[in-house]
């Protein structure tokens, strides 16, 4: 007779499963705590009764309790072996370097590449490598234009090489445009077109890519597919009018579209996966003059920052982030995250959800569309056609006790208004506004006021509103081939007066390279930083009565003057990221003055 799943539970110890070691470091680095590890051995008994095979470790990551990093770090120490991800700042070399070294050489001599730095190459290696070996890597890599003299063999844990050479295979640009020849010259080749799909996708992750879009046109020269890469779209492979139809087909049937109908817009989404995580893929397309555009919006659980991840080059910042947010209490207030659309705002949104103790307040999220699910978040799908507005969930959210309220954006005042009796009446309320910078943010909010609101809800505002981050995203300087330079030698170099940022003449700061390397794919510029401007109003009630009397008269700018209130312009964050040699000082300057 089989057991029961009561019976089962009795038989299986979970204890067995944990590594108590990785645990123990994770408690005692602070990182974790009792009640997670709780959640996730109850997680993990249910799973086991069903069949599906799992860790305390794996669970932590996909709660949201700790990262894959900290677990990395844990084993490390236990093993005392290097981990691929312990070399801080060296994850996109890793993968830049995957890029260049081709996976069939990887695969036959068992070696991952970790870093690239002054000549020497560092690989992690499942044996030693013999000195033929030795120099068949030097070899290719100096085909590829790597500048490479020597290699060092990082004492790397065994198990995670295996699975990284084992994982799925790299594609670049030169076999992925011959596949594609091979499309464009038989558009019926159904394997083909499955494969070149399957590596389009795998080609974007591996680029960093947020974004694919094709061009399904009648132009002989215009079907092309590009990415969006670092913020910019760069145009990366064309294709024959019928291919393209053919991969468009296929997408579009993937993301469960009607693919026959190219006269009116469409949504869908699709799914694929990488290196053993699903991607979710958002899918729009849009008529156009000539065809139709397909776009493609990757959301990879990978990409999820946290805050140390987002405020790394602002410590000063990121400390006040994580004490706004270290809630114990029903306690009302309001933040604002502010920008442009792009600017990175549900990216911050999301970090500051997984730093919340989920597990213990009761989170609800109002979202159009829900990109990422969130465990233990309730979150709510806008669905205006099934009258399920951001208003009308929030008023239902307020039925079902919650502590903290994430609407997806503030788009009117019905909604605004909601937001703000919530915060009122003790809930913590987390939006997102459209506006230039964080005053502009108050004054967007106040303008959603219905007239007979006015007069209290701007009071409420004054009360409850705790801190406002204004965001910009700006690219980062490539750590690999940026060149240092003097603030003196910075502006005679470009011809701009930089004296917006109050640095010295002498003070060293980092200039893009023209030339870039292959690590930022020779554009000197790898990855973006967020660009910050902020607003933190004091607990004080009478700062709160004179803020509030100054948004009432409609002076604004006498709220950032306010001696109780901490306000940080966009020129002061940009010249701190300028000190550490983040951000170039012309493209620091452009990002200010724009938003001046």
């Amino acid at each position: 007779m089989p057991e029961t799943a009561s019976q089962a539970l009795q038989h299986f110890n979970v204890s067995e499963a944990i590594n108590s070691e990785t645990i123990d470091h994770l408690l005692k680095r602070g990182l974790i705590n009792q009640d997670q590890i709780a959640i996730a051995q109850r997680q993990l008994q249910r799973l086991q009764i069903v069949g599906v095979r799992s860790t305390v470790e794996d669970l932590l990551i996909v709660n949201g309790f700790v990262t894959r990093n900290d677990i990395n770090q844990a084993l490390a120490s236990k093993r005392g072996a290097v981990r691929l991800d312990d070399h801080h700042g060296h994850d996109q070399d890793s993968e830049a370097l995957r890029r260049y070294l081709k996976p069939a050489l990887c695969r036959r001599l068992g070696f991952v590449p970790v870093k690239l730095e002054d000549g020497v190459l560092y690989v992690a290696s499942l044996r030693p490598l013999q000195s033929q070996e030795v120099d068949e890597i030097i070899h290719a890599a100096k085909l590829e234009k790597l500048r490479v003299n020597s290699i060092a063999i990082d004492p790397v844990d065994k198990r995670e090489v295996l699975e990284r050479i084992n994982a799925d295979g790299l594609v670049d640009f030169d076999s992925m445009n011959r596949k594609i020849e091979r499309l464009n010259a038989n558009p019926d080749d159904g394997q083909n077109l499955k494969q070149v799909i399957n590596d389009l996708f795998v080609d974007a992750v591996q680029s960093r890519s947020s974004d694919i879009h094709i061009d399904a046109v009648e132009d002989l020269a215009s079907c092309w597919i590009s990415f969006r890469i670092d913020g910019d779209l760069r145009y990366r492979y064309i294709l024959s009018v019928e291919a393209v139809r053919r991969v468009v087909t296929r997408l579009k049937d993937m993301a469960g579209m009607d693919f026959s109908d190219v006269r009116r817009p469409q949504d869908g989404r699709s799914f694929f996966h990488y290196e053993s995580r699903k991607i979710d893929v958002r899918v729009a397309s849009l008529p156009i003059d000539g065809g139709e555009t397909l776009t493609m919006r990757l959301l990879d659980p990978n990409s999820l920052k946290t805050l140390d991840d987002l405020f790394q080059d602002s410590p000063m910042l990121l400390k006040r982030m994580k004490s706004l947010v270290g809630i114990r209490n029903k306690i009302g207030g309001v933040v604002l995250l502010s920008g442009p659309t792009g600017s990175g705002k549900s990216t911050t949104l999301y970090a500051i959800i997984r730093q919340l103790d989920r597990y213990r307040l009761n989170v609800m999220t109002a979202e159009d569309p829900v990109e990422y699910r969130v465990p233990f978040v309730r979150q709510a799908q806008v669905n205006a056609e099934a009258g399920a507005s951001f208003a009308s969930i929030l008023r239902s959210q307020l039925r079902h006790d919650p502590d903290i309220l994430v609407i997806g954006e503030l788009r009117d005042g019905i909604t605004a208004e909601t937001a703000l009796r919530s915060a009122e009446s003790g809930h913590f309320v987390l939006t997102t506004v459209h506006a230039a910078d964080a005053l502009q943010s108050i004054e967007r909010v106040m303008g959603m006021f219905a007239p007979e609101y006015r007069h209290s809800g701007i009071y409420v505002l004054a009360n409850y509103l705790w801190a406002i981050v204004n965001q910009r995203l700006v690219k980062r300087v490539c750590k690999s081939c940026g060149l240092p330079m003097t603030m003196q030698e910075a502006e005679s170099k470009f011809d701009r007066d930089f004296s917006i940022f109050h640095i010295e003449p002498y003070e060293t700061l980092m200039v893009a390279n023209p030339e870039g390397c292959p690590d930022c794919r020779f554009t000197g510029h790898l990855g973006r930083v967020l660009l910050a401007e902020t607003l933190f109003l004091p607990v004080d009630p009478d700062a709160r009565l004179s803020i509030s009397a100054a948004l009432l008269d409609g002076r604004l700018s006498d709220v950032a003057r306010h001696e109780k209130v901490v306000f940080q312009r966009r020129a002061d964050t940009a010249a701190a990221l300028l000190r550490r040699g983040v951000v170039d000082p012309e493209i620091a300057l452009a990002a200010t003055e724009a938003l001046a």
